[in-house]
């Protein structure tokens, strides 16, 4: 018990995403880290999100009475208490040994869906069967042939009851 009370991050040293970078950087084999934090071919992309970022204020109420708050809302066909995806992050199993199908489950407790990537380290069969909630799958065209087997494979295994 004593090492997972180590590995807890103190909330006064940690007060957004970029102040857990330098922890990630000493933590994680350098591989994983470069491969989260880093993005595609020139970055570009990278550089740009994190740009648009920057043209985003918030502005947090604190203690501000809500009495009734409904974030529901129907994406792609699918009625989702969040109004948001867990996107796909290739090699999942990296970060954690459940990877995919841990991050599933945590999409579908929290009532929204999860998108496996293509490059995913539990088979979709798994990552569908545990999550209580939708899963979807990010296919790259690569060859039309591939493309087509690996639909008839999804829709073949893991169809959702009533489609």
């Amino acid at each position: 018990m004593p090492a997972r009370a180590s590995r807890r991050v103190a909330s006064p040293r940690v007060v957004s995403i970029e102040d857990l970078r330098p922890m990630a950087r000493r933590r994680v084999p350098k591989g994983v880290f470069d491969y989260l934090d880093g993005g595609a071919e020139g970055e570009v992309t990278l550089r740009e999100n994190c740009r648009a970022f920057e043209d985003v204020t918030f502005r947090p109420r604190h203690a501000v009475a809500i009495p009734h708050c409904d974030l529901r809302t129907r994406v792609l066909g699918l009625d989702l208490s969040l109004p948001f995806l867990l996107a796909p992050v290739g090699y999942s199993r990296l970060m954690h040994p459940g990877g995919e199908v841990v991050a599933a489950r945590a999409a579908g407790a929290a009532g929204t869906a999860y998108i496996l990537s293509t490059i995913s380290g539990h088979t979709l069969e798994d990552v569908k069967a545990g999550s209580s909630g939708p899963v979807c799958y990010q296919l790259y065209r690569v060859l039309r042939s591939c493309v087509l087997s690996a639909i008839s494979h999804g829709r073949s295994r893991c169809r959702r009851g009533g489609d």
